[in-house]
């Protein structure tokens, strides 16, 4: 068997490992669908918001916060792994950026219109709960 045979076997074996172990789902937890809506003081939808939930349990994991964006009505459904395919179970801080939209790339990003008054987790009055089965956030009303 040649070198070059043998060392295409070697990384075509090193790159299998690879794929496979980053296809488990060992750092993952169960998800479930979550969904809400953000509305100002009147009632009145909030589009464009971000919001982002923030575990209360592990306030320092840094890895895959569920989080969405508001539509033109204000609703959203919440994203951790894979598009709108929810949260893990727990109890949260959520926090809100509210930012004009961009015509274009190159337009600089505007400030957010709350003035980062819901920036901060420890600080952001919201909180909300996931649970088993599917979750209908109660409204975020802005004050």
């Amino acid at each position: 068997m040649s070198i070059a045979f043998r060392r295409a076997g070697v990384v075509a074996l090193a790159g299998l490992v690879l794929v496979l172990s980053s296809c488990g789902d060992g750092q993952r937890k169960k998800v479930y669908p979550a969904r809400g809506r953000v509305v100002d003081a009147a009632g009145k939808p909030v589009a464009g918001a971000t919001v982002v939930f923030h575990p209360l349990d592990d306030p320092d994991d840094s890895r895959h916060k569920p989080a969405a964006t508001t539509d033109t009505e204000g609703n959203y459904t919440l994203t951790t792994y894979l598009e709108t395919d929810g949260a893990p179970l727990g109890e949260y801080a959520v926090t809100l950026e509210w930012r004009p939209a961009r015509r274009s790339l190159s337009e600089p990003e505007q400030p957010d219109r709350l003035k980062g008054k819901f920036r901060e987790a420890k600080t952001s009055p919201f909180r909300a709960s996931i649970k088993q089965g599917d979750n209908e956030i109660p409204p975020f009303q802005l004050p």
